[in-house]
């Protein structure tokens, strides 16, 4: 279990950090930050409230329907993934997005082709990206170029098919990552990256990588994010990648899978 999982429990049993009489930060409270210092301040204080709230029965996650776009590769928060839309169902949902500023949803394939197919089902993992709309092109009548960039990770509650195919989900938005340092031993992938970046601007090509500014090399999650993307990896390396909640741990997968 990582330290988010970890911290979960522990504020979920804890009976000495936990004040049933409010929702607001006890001092108490302080010996979280104590044990779990990678944690922001703000971060716990918006945690301890949350938890206090599912205790009391108060606290309810809202779901929202989107469209999707199923794809043999998962897409990850803060990068950038080029794609060519031919299908009429993603026509019509690409010019929706676009006149409604609304994101759709990337979810990797569990079974099934990315363009359709007479008798063939579509199953779709069950995390997922929104993917918001960077640039449209339009390279000829029915047939489009898109960049979209990776926003909240999300988890599909359920999903069905509309109208040409369209598949839609309601997806339980996923909190962003917390600020999590990196630390001195997985220093040397944050530096490669660094490296990757500027030999890209040296060349003048830095506009062709997949990476979105501002480049925050010293976060856990950021920079486990930009290497996922980056790399050549199985769907199955990349979806446990976007499972893992944990920005510490997904980073120290990076380095496993680098070295």
């Amino acid at each position: 279990m990582g330290s988010i999982g970890k911290l979960a429990v522990w504020l979920e049993h804890s009976q000495i950090l936990l004040c049933n009489r409010c929702t607001a930060f006890c001092s108490r409270d302080t010996t979280a930050i104590q044990l779990y210092g990678v944690f922001a301040q703000a971060e716990l204080y918006r945690y301890v409230r949350i938890v206090r709230l599912k205790m009391s029965g108060a606290f309810v996650l809202p779901l929202m329907t989107i469209p999707l776009f199923p794809l043999s590769q998962p897409l990850f928060p803060d990068s950038l993934m080029p794609l060519r839309i031919f299908e009429v169902r993603y026509l019509h949902m690409i010019k929706r997005c676009k006149k409604e500023g609304t994101p759709f949803g990337i979810v990797a394939l569990r079974q099934g082709n990315e363009t359709q197919q007479p008798g063939v089902q579509e199953s779709m993992h069950s995390i997922g990206c929104l993917a918001h709309l960077i640039d449209v092109t339009q390279v000829q009548a029915g047939l489009l170029f898109i960049r979209c960039k990776g926003g909240q990770r999300f988890r599909l509650q359920g999903s069905e098919r509309g109208a040409l195919g369209l598949w839609h989900g309601q997806v339980e938005l996923i909190d962003e990552d917390m600020v999590v340092d990196i630390p001195p031993d997985l220093e040397a992938i944050a530096n490669q990256l660094g490296a990757l970046i500027a030999d890209a601007q040296k060349k003048g090509i830095e506009a062709q990588l997949p990476i979105t500014r501002p480049y925050r090399l010293d976060e856990c999650g950021w920079v486990a994010n930009q290497w996922a993307n980056l790399l050549s990896l199985t769907p199955a390396q990349k979806i446990s990648l976007l499972s893992d909640d944990d920005p510490l741990s997904r980073l120290t997968q990076i380095k496993l899978i680098l070295n």
